[in-house]
């Protein structure tokens, strides 16, 4: 997932034409369990159409962000609505990834816009 993210934010600075936006929606039980947090922070630094959210179920005391689980409330608050040319990625453990694309199949995204990595 990195690498695709790395990807695409390059080729936007090198065609200069910013078409590409991507928002990552991080979910995890704590800060600790974030995987890539300082490649994630950098990219979102360096690249204007880059984004990251980071979604704790046990966010602690000092956690200043988003707590919760994968749920329709939280997708609904943090994504914009479906349009044809949105990618949406899922990654994650199999009960996540499903439980994921359910929710989003409700919301009126279309599967065919959704991948799922394995």
């Amino acid at each position: 997932m990195i690498k695709l993210i790395r990807k695409v934010c390059l080729r936007n600075c090198e065609i200069d034409m910013n078409q590409t936006t991507i928002k990552v929606l991080f979910f995890n039980k704590t800060v600790e369990d974030i995987l890539w947090w300082d490649k994630l922070q950098a990219l979102s630094e360096q690249s204007p159409n880059f984004t990251v959210e980071h979604i704790l179920s046990r966010g602690g005391s000092g956690w200043t962000g988003t707590r919760g689980r994968v749920s329709r409330d939280v997708l609904q608050d943090h994504m914009s609505p479906f349009t044809d040319n949105q990618l949406i990625c899922v990654c994650g453990p199999t009960e996540f990834t499903q439980l994921t694309i359910s929710i989003l199949l409700d919301m009126g995204f279309s599967e065919n816009n959704i991948h799922a990595f394995e």
